[in-house]
């Protein structure tokens, strides 16, 4: 667990690629959210408030982000206050569970869904129902370690 030291900090807890309570529901976070004990902090300079912190797995938005680094994130209120074009870590209900990613949003030309995009030409674009967004952040920031000793 990471905590993110800001004007007003908060914490979470996870990585990428497994639980969504580890993000939130949109809005405020839980009771459960808060309980969490962070097992690290970042502090970085100039950095607005953010909510949490979460270590990457996964190659989705390789080679702009890699497995084992860090986004720094803002819960969302609602989809209501998506910025189109931008990164965000989701959490999106699917027949197969949960699918948490950080991927880019784009508006869909079909009225109630968005397309995801990755930086990895491996991975191609998924395209969702707005109402299937179990949690949404707007990703403000990352973080990569060169080594990890």
């Amino acid at each position: 667990l990471f905590k993110y030291t800001a004007a007003n900090p908060s914490h979470t807890t996870g990585r990428v690629g497994r639980r969504s309570e580890n993000i939130g529901k949109p809005g405020r976070p839980t009771k459960e959210q808060k309980a969490y004990t962070p097992v690290g902090w970042i502090s970085v300079p100039g950095l607005p408030k953010c909510d949490g912190a979460l270590k990457l797995a996964g190659d989705g938005m390789e080679p702009i982000l890699r497995g084992g680094d860090i986004v720094l994130y803002s819960r969302l209120g609602s989809v209501a206050e998506i910025f189109w074009g931008e990164m965000y870590l989701l959490s999106v209900d699917t027949p197969m569970g949960d699918y948490i990613a950080v991927r880019y949003l784009h508006r869909s030309e079909k009225p109630g869904l968005a397309v995801l995009t990755g930086e990895n030409s491996g991975f191609r674009d998924t395209e969702i129902e707005l109402s299937k967004i179990r949690a949404i952040a707007f990703v403000k920031a990352t973080v990569r370690m060169n080594s990890s000793k």
